[in-house]
């Protein structure tokens, strides 16, 4: 059970990272329109 935590807050640190990216990458085509 442990694991299987540790390996879901993994992937949500990935996630949110992902997500970050996206805002950034939104926000630099924004200012490209």
């Amino acid at each position: 059970m442990a694991d299987e935590e540790k390996e879901l807050t993994n992937e949500l640190e990935v996630l949110r990272e992902e997500l970050e990216n996206l805002k950034q990458e939104k926000e630099a085509l924004n200012r490209e329109l």
